[in-house]
């Protein structure tokens, strides 16, 4: 089995790696300023304040409740933290390709698409969920050096080492407080990168 495959070994990553890696991504990613860029002229700026850069290393413990990270995902690796300004070209959301989106003050102010078709169409179905789902929730970074290459399933791609993941709407599980009706994780392009400070994250 094709999934079988490209999971097992992920699942197998050593428990003393995924920590090294996480500890590793949790020190560089520490400095200010925090910008991903995504091409076409993009600049995301991330405010991450008094958050904290929260790892999932496959299991949840006292010092993750403590923090307020509820929940884990496998295959485990990554670090997570909250955003905020600019914009991002995401490749795929809700179906529609090459989306662009612009945030002011952590939430989506606007979004482009080939088509105004397609903008609406995303637009409306994004405002048809309750709370706020609009607001930039987390910013992931994948760490298991075992995954080999996206599926196109983001609850498994965005643990890809170097894949940069935008969530949107409720990040109550990740220590945050916007509530709502949506968790959508979009996984940028093989293009992103993360910088902290002076330092190369991803």
């Amino acid at each position: 089995d094709m999934l079988d495959a490209h999971l097992l070994p992920a699942l197998a990553a050593s428990d003393v790696d995924l920590a090294h890696a996480i500890g590793r991504a949790q020190v560089a990613a520490m400095h200010d300023p925090l910008v991903i860029r995504t091409g076409e002229g993009c600049v995301l700026r991330l405010q991450r304040g008094d958050r904290l850069w929260l790892g999932d290393d496959g299991r949840i413990d006292s010092a993750d409740r403590a923090s307020g990270m509820l929940v884990s995902h496998l295959p485990a690796g990554l670090i997570c933290c909250a955003a905020a300004e600019g914009d991002v070209i995401v490749p795929n959301m809700h179906g529609v390709e090459n989306v662009r989106l612009t945030f002011s003050r952590g939430r989506i102010t606007q979004i482009k698409t080939a088509s105004m078709a397609a903008t609406a169409r995303l637009s409306s179905w994004l405002d048809s969920h309750g709370g706020d789902p609009r607001r930039a929730a987390s910013v992931q970074v994948g760490l298991n050096h075992a995954l080999m290459t996206t599926i196109g399933w983001p609850a498994v791609d965005k643990h890809l080492a170097g894949r940069v993941t935008l969530g949107l709407g409720d990040n109550r599980h990740l220590g945050g407080g916007n509530s709502s009706a949506l968790i959508l994780e979009l996984v940028l392009g093989a293009e992103a990168t993360l910088h902290a400070g002076d330092t190369d994250v991803v």
